[in-house]
């Protein structure tokens, strides 16, 4: 970089500074309309959503990401990119992508000059950048994918009674890999945890979706696919598949008789039929608003389809703010000689996975400055605001769930004796049992920007490992003896940590329930104090 565009480069990174200031003067744009449709059990379901994003409007925000990033890449301050600058591009449109490098000649076409013009990147960007609202499947919640029932169905009738759950941590002791008396979650995990968390950080596949945006063709070729896998397996859709639509409607739809739905049939529907539900939801406040469910609630929930639907929004937009001060703080931390500047092995403490030094280091002197940081961060931020999601995620209450009585991923010997009160909660038909069928779905709709703080992969990962080695915090109440043979932490000694004689823990279990609780050995104590008084 040349000595002249200095000045200009740390004026960009100024402009760049107060873009956050800036959100709050934005004025609420026309809100975005998009058709949906959810694909019930009985019928999809159309739905039409109207999206007040307030000042986090996607059009705006699509525009200031790219001033500042043409300001960022526009070294030396003369309003076009050329061939060096222009090269920077990221060639996904995300700030930490990868550069397009020599392909930047295919955005100069208006006009054809060997430059990039603002208008040009703009172009360019918002194709990248796809369509202002998609839908997504948020990945199960790790005791989502634990499966107990097989394991626990000892009698293997397809159900599990209170006693067999009773006698659960026996059945499943083989799976407490570390011994420690309980069972983590990721113990009990179908696959390694690679494996794992592969299959979370993957996309949802089109045929496991329920939820679509289809606002053009493609995206209802999309559902249409989707309908056809879930109903028939590929095949026309029959008719008693989707009983729940009217008569009226079918045979509308249903061109050539045959008493069934096929691909081009299902797109046609989805563009014209009427609309279901119509929802109007605001960011700002966060409240979603449904003419068809009576009295206004800000998360009504529907049925869609014979499947019910809470519908909720929520508001991302200033996680930005969050995530960039948590990166300055963590500046200051990694600038362990105070000289105001990270270097290369400084860098590193800023806890920036993925983004390298270089690309932060815009003007190439070997030093990333806080405005620098500061500058990368809250563009970086903005980038991942270029569209608004329909997150479905499934909230259903699985076994685990049940069973794990005081919500800390683990189970306990003592958590499978005290659950038949909590299991029979959930015996709908009343035959003193549960089956799989019980535990329902219960879907939500989230309405909103992209989450910025997410987990990062390996952070996952050490979480995971610590679940399934079972380090909690100790127990800190208690005689000495109780802590130190409490060895899960869950309060409780089950005969498989005691030290010591059978008949003495059964004399000390005065309850006789196979555990010695906190209470029991406290008793057991003080009647050992005074006894050794009395002496």
């Amino acid at each position: 970089m040349s000595p002249s565009s200095l000045p200009r480069f740390r004026s960009a990174l100024v402009g760049l500074a107060v873009l956050p200031l800036l959100v709050v003067s934005i004025a609420s744009a026309q809100p975005i309309e998009v058709r949906a449709v959810f694909i019930g059990t009985a019928r999809p379901v159309v739905l039409h959503f109207k999206i007040d994003a307030g000042i986090s409007d996607i059009s705006e925000t699509r525009t200031r990401y790219v001033t500042g990033l043409f300001d960022l890449l526009d070294l030396d301050g003369n309003g076009k990119l050329d061939a060096d600058e222009a090269s920077e591009i990221p060639r996904d449109g995300w700030l930490q992508g990868i550069a397009i490098g020599t392909n930047w000649k295919s955005l100069d076409i208006d006009p054809t000059d060997g430059e990039v013009s603002p208008k040009e990147l703009s172009r360019y960007l918002n194709e990248q950048f796809g369509p202002p609202v998609v839908a997504e499947k948020v990945a199960p919640r790790l005791a989502q994918t634990v499966r107990l029932f097989s394991e626990l169905d000892a009698n293997r009738n397809g159900r599990a009674d209170p006693e067999e759950i009773e006698q659960g941590f026996e059945l499943l002791r083989a799976f407490d890999f570390d011994d420690d008396g309980a069972l983590a979650v990721a113990e009990l995990q179908p696959f390694p945890l690679s494996v794992l968390q592969a299959s979370q950080e993957e996309k949802t596949e089109e045929d496991s979706m329920l939820l679509f945006v289809i606002s053009n063709e493609r995206e209802r070729s999309a559902a249409a696919t989707a309908m056809l896998n879930l109903a028939s397996a590929g095949e026309p859709v029959p008719r008693e598949s989707i009983s729940a639509v009217e008569d009226r409607f079918f045979r509308v739809f249903d061109r050539n008789n045959d008493n069934c739905w096929d691909r081009d049939e299902i797109m046609m529907y989805l563009e014209r039929a009427p609309v279901d539900h119509e929802l109007l939801v605001t960011l700002l406040p966060p409240r979603v608003l449904s003419r068809s469910a009576g009295s206004p609630t800000p998360r009504p929930t529907l049925d869609l389809g014979g499947m019910p639907v809470e519908f909720r929004a929520t508001n991302n937009e200033f996680h930005q703010f969050d995530h960039v001060s948590l990166l300055l703080i963590n500046f200051i931390r990694s600038d362990q000689d105070k000289n105001g500047y990270l270097d290369t092995a400084e860098f590193a403490g800023l806890d920036a996975p993925g983004v390298q030094f270089e690309a932060v280091d815009r003007n190439r002197d070997e030093m990333v400055t806080r405005d620098e940081v500061k500058t990368f961060f809250e563009l970086d931020a903005l980038s991942k605001q270029m569209q608004l999601v329909l997150s479905l995620s499934d909230e259903g209450v699985t076994l685990f769930d049940i069973l794990d009585a005081d919500a800390d991923n683990r189970l306990t010997p003592r958590e499978f004796r005290t659950a038949r009160e909590r299991l029979l909660k959930h015996d709908y038909n009343q035959d003193l049992a549960v089956d799989p069928r019980e535990f329902r779905s219960a879907f939500r709709i989230s309405v909103g920007q992209p989450e910025i703080l997410e987990l990062r992969p390996e952070a996952d990962m050490d979480m995971m490992v610590r679940s399934r080695s079972g380090r909690v915090t100790p127990q800190q109440f208690g005689p000495l003896w109780f802590q130190k043979m409490d060895r899960n932490a869950d309060g409780d000694i089950a005969w498989q940590e005691f030290l010591g004689p059978r008949e003495t823990f059964e004399k000390l279990d005065r309850n006789q329930d196979d555990f010695i609780d906190l209470e029991e050995a406290e008793a057991a104590e003080e009647e050992h104090n005074d006894l050794t008084t009395r002496r």
